[in-house]
């Protein structure tokens, strides 16, 4: 999830090109929404939750999904580092600093498998 349309873009092509299936929400609903539809078939691997959302911010969005299924590993990112220890503690896998290479991020997805 980012609501960033060339960020959202950007990873997107990447981490097809590293051979992930991707699917892409703006927003949390929308996200929600995604999930809560695909309840009981394949669900995601790994998502990945920015913190700044259009309507619910990143946390909230995180709380729901985590609600539809316990086990779903969650990268969170934001450029506020403040919002960190709050994702931690709520549930999510792993924390990515804005601005930070993608390569990283490609880092820490693998480091999840």
């Amino acid at each position: 999830m980012e609501d960033d349309e060339s960020l959202r873009h950007l990873y997107k092509k990447i981490l097809k090109m590293e051979g992930y299936n991707v699917d892409t929400a703006r927003t949390g609903k929308e996200a929600i929404k995604k999930l809560s539809n695909n309840k009981g078939k394949s669900f995601p691997n790994l998502i990945l939750m920015d913190y700044r959302l259009p309507g619910i911010d990143g946390i909230e969005t995180m709380i729901k999904i985590l609600e539809i299924k316990q086990s779903a590993n969650i990268v969170f990112f934001s450029a506020d580092e403040s919002v960190k220890e709050r994702a931690i503690s709520c549930g999510a896998k792993a924390f990515f600093t804005k601005p930070n290479s993608v390569f990283k991020l490609i880092e820490i997805i693998k480091d999840l498998k």
